[in-house]
């Protein structure tokens, strides 16, 4: 648990990948202990695929950005370049540059 934040316990998400079968589940109940379900890509009716490895990335955003927004997924792998420019755009408008760093 020493690679998670301090305040994980406080926290009303965290996004995590899974590289093993249960370890989502077993870190929710270590951090708030109840009832937890794990869902896969075959549990969640019209959940859009990704067939190219390198969008991965993009999926997890989307995902995270549907599930919190509680939308139906509606994106696809035909739409990431204007995908990837839309987070571009609201991380940029959300998170802007200083305009000069100090050296």
């Amino acid at each position: 648990m020493q690679h998670l934040p301090e305040n994980a316990a406080n926290l009303q998400r965290l996004l995590l990948p899974v590289w093993e079968p249960g370890h989502s589940v077993n870190l929710a109940h270590i951090l708030c202990p109840g009832p937890w379900a794990s869902l896969g890509v075959d549990d969640v009716q019209g959940l859009p695929r990704q067939g190219f490895s390198n969008n991965c990335g993009v999926f997890v955003l989307m995902f995270a950005f549907y599930i919190v927004a509680r939308a139906q997924f509606d994106f696809n792998e035909t739409n990431m370049q204007q995908t990837r420019h839309w987070w571009c755009l609201v991380l940029l408008k959300n998170f802007p540059q200083k305009k000069q760093a100090i050296i």
